[in-house]
């Protein structure tokens, strides 16, 4: 919806700067537009991801972190200050 609406206001915008004369404005203007429009052909494209695999990716993640993290935090040397 939103998509839509910023579209219409742009095209418009993008119209009347024409009509004044105004070629950096059209050029901004057209641009808004070209980039809105390809957001939306890119959104009715795509299909959403599936929660469940989203889930086992990110659990799967969070596994090896910890476990390098752990590691990696054994590992450090530990720096006292006597200072």
């Amino acid at each position: 919806m939103a998509l839509g609406i910023g579209s219409v206001i742009s095209f418009a915008a993008m119209m009347m700067a024409a009509q004044a004369g105004e070629l950096a404005a059209r050029q901004l203007h057209a641009t808004e537009l070209l980039m809105l429009l390809g957001t939306a052909i890119v959104m009715l494209v795509e299909r959403p991801v599936r929660q469940g695999a989203e889930e086992k990716a990110t659990d799967k993640t969070a596994e090896s972190f910890n476990a390098e993290t752990s590691v990696s935090a054994l590992e450090q040397p530990q720096l006292l200050n006597h200072g």
